[in-house]
Formats: C-alpha cells, sequence, structure tokens
C-alpha cells in the first residue's frame, strides 16, 4: 500500500505518518503543463515498480487521480482517494470539466475519505463509496519561541485565495485598538492591487515563509484567525491553532462550529463581526485558553474513533484484493 501525491499537504503527511505507509510527494515546480507529464510519468514508474495492491491518492490534483483510474484498469489495485474540499465541490476551478472529473474519480475509487457528513452525502449521491474521517491534529516536534513585538499578537493564516476574506480582516485589525499586531501569512504579491502592504502600522504581511518559520510564528502568536466563506471547508490553520493551543477566530459555518466546538470564536466574516471576535477574544482570553487545550484531547479521542474505522475499510480491501 502506498499514497502519491502531486502536492504537500499536512493532512496527507499525518494520515501516512499513523497509517505507516510511504508517501511519494510528487511536487514539481514548472509550467503547469510540463508539471503534469513530468508527474505522471514519476507516478507510472513509481507504481510500475513497485505494484501496490492498494493505491491511496489526494485530490486535488484532479490529473493525479483521473491518471490513477486510468492506470487502476492495468495495474488492478484498489484505490482509495482522499478527498479535500476541492475535490468533491470544485470552487477555485468551476468549468465543466474539473466537475465531471470530480463525479468520474468518485465513482471509480474503492473509497473516498472526506473531513465531514455533508461532503460524504454529496458523494453518496454521485454513487460513490464515502467515509468520513477529519484532519489528524498535526504534531509539532519542533517548536522554537520567537521575537515578536510586545503587544497581542495575532496570526491571520492565509493564501490569498478567493474564498478568504482577507481584506475584511485586516480592515478590522488596522482600525481596532493599538495594542494588537496582525501577522498575515502568505504571499501577498497574489493580493497585488487589492491590498497596499505599506498602508498598515499594525499589520505585517510575512510573505510566504519556510514551514518551521511558520510553525514557530503559529506557537509565539497569542490567538489565530483563518477563515472561509466556504460552508464545508475545516480550515487548516483551525487545526493548527488547537495543536498549539491557541484561541481561534474562524468562520460560522456548521462544519466549524461542529468541529471546533471550545476554544473558539465565530465570525459571519464581516469587517464588524470580525472586530466583534477580536474585542471578545481579548475579554476571554484565559478561559479559550483552558478551552481550546480541553478540545486538543476530545478531538485526538474522536479521531482514533474515525480512523480506527477507515483502517477497518483499507483493511477489507487488501483482503478483497488478495481474493482476486
Amino acid at each position: 500500500m502506498i499514497w502519491i501525491s502531486w502536492e504537500h499537504h499536512r493532512r496527507t503527511i499525518e494520515i501516512c505518518r499513523k497509517l505507516d505507509i510511504p508517501l511519494h510527494e510528487i511536487v514539481i515546480d514548472r509550467s503547469r503543463i510540463i508539471r503534469i507529464v513530468i508527474s505522471s510519468l514519476i507516478t507510472l514508474r513509481i507504481i510500475n515498480r513497485i505494484r501496490p495492491c492498494v493505491l491511496i491518492t489526494q485530490n486535488p490534483s484532479y490529473f493525479l487521480n483521473i491518471w490513477a483510474v486510468v492506470l487502476k484498469i492495468f495495474y488492478k489495485f484498489e484505490l482509495i482517494v482522499d478527498q479535500h474540499n476541492e475535490g468533491v465541490i470544485p470552487y477555485n476551478y468551476t468549468q465543466y470539466f474539473y466537475k465531471r472529473a470530480c463525479r468520474l474519480i468518485q465513482r471509480h475509487a474503492d473509497l473516498n475519505i472526506v473531513t465531514n457528513k455533508f461532503l460524504k452525502s454529496i458523494i453518496d449521491n454521485n454513487d460513490g463509496k464515502a467515509i468520513t474521517l477529519f484532519d489528524r491534529i498535526p504534531e509539532f516536534p519542533v517548536k522554537n519561541k520567537i521575537p515578536l513585538p510586545d503587544v497581542f499578537n495575532i496570526v491571520f493564516v492565509c493564501t490569498y485565495s478567493p474564498d478568504e476574506p482577507y481584506e475584511n480582516v485586516i480592515e478590522a485589525v488596522a482600525k481596532s485598538r493599538d495594542n494588537l499586531r496582525l501577522h498575515v501569512t502568505g504571499n501577498y504579491k497574489k493580493a497585488r492591487g487589492r491590498i497596499d502592504t505599506n498602508k498598515y502600522v499594525n499589520v505585517t504581511f510575512t510573505g510566504f515563509m519556510a514551514e518551521q518559520d511558520y510553525i514557530d510564528l503559529l506557537y509565539s502568536c497569542d490567538a489565530i484567525i483563518d477563515l472561509t466563506t466556504r460552508d464545508n471547508c475545516l480550515v487548516c490553520g483551525a487545526y493548527e491553532a488547537v495543536a498549539l493551543g491557541k484561541p481561534l477566530i474562524t468562520s460560522d459555518t456548521i462544519a466549524l462550529r461542529e468541529l471546533f466546538y471550545k476554544g473558539a470564536l465565530f465570525t459571519d466574516n464581516s469587517k464588524e463581526t470580525i472586530t466583534e471576535c477580536i474585542n471578545d477574544l481579548l475579554i476571554k482570553y484565559e478561559l479559550l485558553c483552558r478551552d481550546i487545550k480541553m478540545l486538543k484531547r476530545e478531538l485526538n479521542d474522536m479521531w482514533e474513533i474515525q480512523y480506527s474505522k477507515v483502517a477497518d475499510r483499507i483493511k477489507e480491501l487488501c483482503e478483497s484484493h488478495s481474493k482476486k
């Protein structure tokens, strides 16, 4: 059993670590067409060499998973697809091709893994087989305290994607009290023309960070913000906040409320409610710190229960394959 991914993602790393299976990350920094061609050839070489009985893939990439569906015909492996939100409901890629690709992948996978019940229902309706497993709370074995301004420091986990209301967050903090500093992660060049990075005296734009630098920033801050306009997206920054015991401000969706039910404040993504959440955060800070640590223990227990069900399904697929 092996896992192949064309992207780097912490969820994939954590599940592979728990399953104790090899992860083949194929991350090619070239133009899109060249990247797809090279990644496809490397994927074929890996499968031809190892001849897995079970192949697990991460979706996105759509092209990886279409390729896996094709290779499944010839190599007869069982295909498990870890479906991220974009793989179930295309948001950034709304063209007809991607919607058709999603349904094709869901139907031809022997098992689809999703993060919540709503996404499972979509795959069930598309005649696919699905099971839920939310992200494992990540482990950060190396964490370093770094010097930050002598004020209340909040990290806004941002990639400047279309579903992130980053302008509202920045404006809300910029107009708030002087004893706050907002650190906005991600490549701010993606927002060129929409944000003047020199305009805000209490906002630091970090730019893209190496992973350890990013972890150290989260570990050293006082609280974390991660928002989305997508209804069924469980944002990575929320898991990271729980892992590091940092109070969280996130979006007011059913999926996020159901999972992060302690130590978090919820906003409708408007500047006004973001400001209200920040004010509440400062008032309730000690209570939120205590609750987020309790939530970590509870989510770890919940994850183990869900994981055991996924592991049983994978075992069934392995046994089924061996009988063919």
